[in-house]
């Protein structure tokens, strides 16, 4: 799975266009090159790529990456993540400047792409839906190509993708568990 590649200003998710409002690339062969070389380490390294932006200024890379893991990621988990990829990305980079940034998601994430709903299944969202212009709350239990099925304590809600305003993660769920 790539993950959804963008310099995103806050907009609306619409239709198959997902974030066409919002000034992003959604094609990931710009990054192909990069995300081929890094994917297959982080992924090893028990992780999953959420985010990949990769710019130049002047002769120097700028590349962020967002990982994940069901475990979590902390500031140890970016340090080692940083120091596997630095020398790998330097060397194919002709060893010209590069800038790395390793993060993780955050407590309250704005999901920006389908993709990352299935990243993060088994966590607790909240959706805003154009259907009723309310927040939907509950747990990503299963992700299609079109929709999301969300279980509160009580049911659970289908949410077709064209229908999402925002998406974010909500941590205020699991912490009263």
């Amino acid at each position: 799975m790539r993950p959804f590649e963008c310099g995103a200003k806050p907009g609306n998710w619409h239709s198959a266009g997902l974030g066409k409002d919002r000034g992003c690339t959604l094609q990931p062969a710009v990054h192909d090159d990069l995300y081929q070389l890094i994917a297959p380490v982080v992924e090893m390294m028990g992780y999953s790529i959420v985010e990949l932006h990769s710019h130049r200024v002047r002769e120097t890379l700028h590349v962020n990456l967002v990982v994940y893991a069901v475990s979590g990621v902390g500031i140890d988990d970016c340090s080692e993540i940083y120091r596997t990829l630095f020398p790998r990305i330097k060397l194919a980079g002709d060893n010209r400047d590069l800038h790395l940034e390793v993060s993780s998601p955050g407590l309250a994430r704005a999901l920006k792409s389908t993709e990352e709903f299935a990243v993060f299944a088994g966590r607790e969202v909240r959706v805003l839906t154009d259907e009723d212009g309310e927040w939907v709350e509950g747990t990503i239990v299963e992700v299609g190509d079109k929709f999301v099925v969300l279980n509160d304590s009580k049911s659970k809600r289908r949410v077709d993708f064209s229908q999402i305003r925002k998406a974010r993660l909500d941590f205020t769920q699991e912490a009263e568990k």
